[in-house]
């Protein structure tokens, strides 16, 4: 592992995108508590969690090394944390689907929430990040 600046900068950045997504879930979440009902808001919300938990996890993997000196350990621990949070989406989609009775579209509403909060997110903070 590397304790170098650029590691340090990498996850900042990952934990202000997952706190924005996060954001966007809770408050979609809230919405849908005031105008449907708690089952509604708990699917929106698990749906939103699958979106989130992985991304944390593929940022937990790849922001481990920084660095020419580690250029491989970087691409590998990218690649192995993109494989690990499609795993994980998977996982939690059929584990969810299998085990809970939700409304598809509810919980594919907040999955899509937290995926379009990542790239609002993104956008977000590349316009803070531009001189």
């Amino acid at each position: 592992m590397s304790n170098d600046p650029l590691t340090g900068s990498g996850k900042s950045i990952a934990l202000k995108v997952l706190l924005i997504q996060t954001s966007f879930v809770i408050f979609a979440t809230f919405i849908i508590l005031l105008t449907m009902n708690l089952k509604a808001s708990i699917t929106l919300f698990a749906g939103g969690m699958i979106g989130v938990i992985p991304a944390w996890v593929f940022a937990k993997q790849a922001f481990r090394y920084a660095g020419a000196r580690q250029a491989r350990q970087v691409v590998r621990a990218f690649y192995l944390g993109e494989a690990l949070k499609l795993t994980l989406t998977l996982l939690l989609f059929v584990l969810v689907f299998s085990f809970v009775n939700v409304s598809a579209g509810l919980l594919l509403s907040g999955y899509a929430i937290a995926l379009i909060a990542h790239w609002v997110s993104l956008g977000l903070l590349k316009e803070k990040t531009t001189i």
